[in-house]
């Protein structure tokens, strides 16, 4: 069984990869290789950081977690769009597919209470041609039973 870390970030994947539109390209996993020209625009999916939620009561059973996502968000100019217009517009996309409570009928339903929207940075560069990047942080609100990351409780 995956850990629930590895759970969020598989559903994040499988909805983002799914109806995507016309110009929204595919997400990858933790990519390190450097992106060349011709491969923009991109989408690059990982975890920052979890720990424990500040905010939640503390509990003998339960361990309340924070996880930040990043996605590294990588667009240039095109189509009428300067390249900052281009990245705003896939933020925006992401954000609306992932950002949600976790209700009954929500694909994040038994491995996260909510996904939110955290910091997002803006970074213009050149490779080749100049393009956006923005790293989103996602905020993910989940627990556990203490001693098993693989157990939503």
């Amino acid at each position: 069984m995956s850990t629930i870390v590895e759970q969020v970030l598989a559903t994040m994947a499988t909805r983002l990869n799914t109806s995507r539109p016309t110009g929204i390209p595919a997400v990858e996993r933790d990519r390190v290789i450097d992106l060349e020209p011709e491969e923009l625009p991109s989408m690059i999916l990982g975890w920052a950081k979890d720990g424990p939620h500040e905010d939640k009561g503390k509990s003998h059973v339960l361990d309340h977690r924070q996880l930040s996502v990043q996605i590294a968000i990588r667009a240039a100019a095109g189509s009428g769009l300067t390249a900052s217009q281009a990245a705003d517009a896939m933020v925006a996309w992401a954000v609306k597919k992932l950002c949600q409570a976790a209700t009954a009928d929500s694909p994040f339903h038994g491995i996260a209470h909510s996904i939110r929207q955290g910091e997002k940075a803006c970074v213009m560069a050149k490779a080749g041609r100049p393009y956006c990047l923005v790293i989103l942080e996602l905020i993910v609100d989940y627990q556990h039973r203490f001693g098993d990351a693989e157990q939503w409780a």
